[in-house]
This record gives C-alpha cells, sequence and structure tokens, in this order.
C-alpha cells in the first residue's frame, strides 16, 4: 500500500509540472499597454512560432497563459487597437504571452481563430477494466480449451502518456475546449473475480466458487479525451486456498482493455 501511494503521489506531482511543446505556426498574443498617451490606444500583437519551443501553459479556460519569455520562438505578424472603454479586460495581462484571442478590436477587426496545438509526454494514473480476456488451453484441452472470458474487473495503470492536444475556446468537442489524442504504455495490477470450477478449471477443488484474484501485467492504450480503449496482457492470481487448484493460477492471458483518466 504504501508502495500505490508513493506512486500515486510521484504521479500527481509530474502530472502538474509538465511543460509542452507548442507546434511551429500556432499563434501567441501580448498585450501593449500604450501609458494612454494622446490619442494613441493599447494594443494587441499577435506572434506566430517560427519553431517549437517548450514552455509552462497555465490553464485559464478560454485560453494559456504563457508566463515566460518566448520571444526567441516568435515573430510579430500582426496587430490590433483596443478600444479604450475596453482596456479594463486586459489588466495585467502586459507581463504574459496567451493564446486564442477571439475579442473584436477597433475598426470591427479580429484576428484569425485557428486552433492552438500542442503535445507533451508525463506520467499518469489511469482507470481500466478487461471486459474480454483471451485465455490459451491448459493441458487437457477437452477441459480447459482456449476461450474467452468476460468478467468484472478494476486494475489500474500507472504509465507514461504522449499527448497530442488542440484548443479551441470557440468550439467545443464532446463538451470541452480541447481535444486530447493520447498513446499510454505501463504497468497494471488490480482486484477481480474468476470462477473456480471442479469439473474443468479447477480439479480436486471440493464445490464451485467464485474468488477474488489479484491481476498484474502491462497495458497500451490508444485515447479519445478521457476515455481509451487498448490491449493487456496479464497474470491472475487466485487468492484463498482455491490458489493450488486453478490452472490458471500464473498464466499469461490476452485482453481487450477500456479505461478512463483518473490524474489529468
Amino acid at each position: 500500500m504504501k508502495i500505490v501511494i508513493s506512486i500515486i503521489f510521484a504521479l500527481l506531482v509530474s502530472s502538474c509540472s509538465a511543460n509542452k511543446t507548442v507546434f511551429p505556426g500556432q499563434k501567441v498574443y501580448k498585450y501593449v499597454n500604450k501609458q494612454g498617451g494622446g490619442d494613441v490606444k493599447d494594443q494587441v500583437i499577435e506572434y506566430t512560432a517560427i519553431k517549437k519551443f517548450k514552455t509552462v501553459l497555465n490553464d485559464r479556460t478560454t485560453r494559456f497563459e504563457i508566463p515566460e519569455d518566448i520571444k526567441d520562438s516568435i515573430t510579430k505578424t500582426d496587430v490590433a487597437d483596443i478600444e479604450p472603454e475596453n482596456v479594463a479586460a486586459y489588466k495585467g495581462m502586459d507581463k504574459i504571452y496567451y493564446t486564442n484571442e477571439v475579442r473584436k478590436f477597433a475598426n470591427n477587426k479580429y484576428f484569425e481563430q485557428k486552433p492552438f496545438k500542442f503535445y507533451y509526454g508525463k506520467f499518469s494514473l489511469t482507470a481500466l477494466t478487461v471486459p474480454l480476456k483471451f485465455r490459451k488451453g491448459i493441458g487437457d484441452e477437452l477441459l480447459n480449451p482456449p476461450n474467452v472470458e468476460t468478467g468484472f474487473n478494476v486494475n489500474f495503470a500507472p504509465a507514461y502518456r504522449l499527448n497530442y492536444s488542440s484548443f479551441n475556446p470557440s468550439k467545443k468537442f464532446l463538451g470541452s475546449n480541447i481535444t486530447n489524442y493520447s498513446i499510454t504504455f505501463g504497468g497494471m495490477f488490480g482486484i477481480g473475480g474468476v470462477d473456480l470450477k471442479t469439473k474443468s478449471n479447477a480439479p480436486g477443488l471440493i464445490s464451485d466458487r467464485k474468488s477474488a484474484a489479484f491481476t498484474y501485467g502491462g497495458a497500451f492504450i490508444f485515447g479519445l479525451n478521457s476515455i481509451g480503449l487498448g490491449y493487456a496482457f496479464g497474470f491472475d492470481n487466485v487468492l484463498g486456498t482455491g490458489r493450488k487448484y486453478w490452472v490458471y493460477q500464473n498464466k499469461i492471458w490476452h485482453g481487450i482493455i477500456v479505461s478512463v483518466d483518473l490524474i489529468k
């Protein structure tokens, strides 16, 4: 239990600190305060990334804010004047870059709207279930032929994930402004139940029973936002006295998995 808690804590820390890599061609913006000098209006300058760069992206729901100096990775591509009555909305933003500027500016100007795209890798914790397990035949294949097994099980995968993200505050996909595609691979552990049958997979057992089993193995998952579908392999270990009769004890299985993210 101490090991599991340590893994979860480490995953929480790493998920919060992961830098993102921004693709070339992405648009970022910066507010310029003209200090109310005469008829000169405050402005928002649009920049375009000329090369990929790593940075912190602070999520502000309708935009990401970049607190770092990225001037060596961007070039100025457009500018817009802010009407004086709208300046208050930009208070405190003159020291950061930010993404996805959707507001209207002087002379009815709008910046071109494009999704903001980036990628990153991080450690994650995923909850998953294995609705289908494929087991090969054991011993006398008349009694235990290759089979497909269904059943309830709960597993967790401490793993490494590669994410490709597209953020667009003006459009939503499955209720979210961000669309995340991911590949996850790593270990797996969990608990489930197996049927022990005296006439087939547990010869010598006094009576049929359902027993708890501990599972460990590995997983490979393709994800869309918080939902994933993938492949797993593993080994089941029946807990209790029935384990010495069960023919699949510590024998490899292959399965189809469905997953849900626990840590973003």
